[in-house]
């Protein structure tokens, strides 16, 4: 085992190879332009192959999460999703006036909470609006991507204010 550890470092690079092979070949100056460029539309040739493959994976998923996307199944995830932030909102509302630590904790959930609701409602009538494919509400389906995008902006800005600055408490008596 050691014996091939040593071996493979001291094995010679692709780069030292080829050279060898070049000099050992006595290849003229045209000939090696040639062999050059054939060695450049070979590897053209490999990376062609596998950026075909890459797409052909990419088509597949895309086609798979679209049959998952259309399944009537699909449409009962948005509305799941929906009881986490709204539980936030509750915890939030519920908690308004009693929170030992932060009297703005509570108020700060409660716009996560919602904020949470409107990206989750913002997305569910995107999905709709696609799903439908009426070109005529094109521009409404500009406006609600663009909401949609504000929202998850604000509710990302706004989980980082609340939680930026709030320092952690490691006093074992409160």
């Amino acid at each position: 085992m050691l014996n091939a550890c040593l071996e493979s470092m001291q094995s010679p690079t692709d780069d030292e190879l080829n050279q060898e092979y070049i000099l050992s070949q006595d290849i003229s100056r045209k000939s090696f332009r040639r062999a050059a460029r054939d060695y450049v539309w070979a590897t053209k040739r490999k990376y062609r192959k596998c950026y075909e493959c890459v797409q052909d994976v990419c088509a597949y998923l895309r086609r798979k999460t679209d049959n998952i996307r259309n399944s009537e199944y699909f449409c009962v995830i948005p509305f799941i999703l929906l009881l986490l932030p709204g539980s936030a909102v509750y915890m939030g509302v519920a908690n308004i006036y009693r929170c030992p630590g932060s009297p703005e904790t509570p108020i700060q959930v409660t716009i996560l909470g919602l904020l949470g609701c409107l990206v989750l409602i913002l997305r569910v009538v995107n999905l709709i609006l696609r799903a439908n494919g009426n070109v005529s509400s094109e521009p409404l389906l500009i406006v609600i991507t663009a909401s949609s995008s504000i929202a998850i902006f604000s509710f990302l800005m706004a989980e980082i204010i609340t939680f930026l600055n709030i320092s952690p408490d490691f006093d074992s008596s409160s």
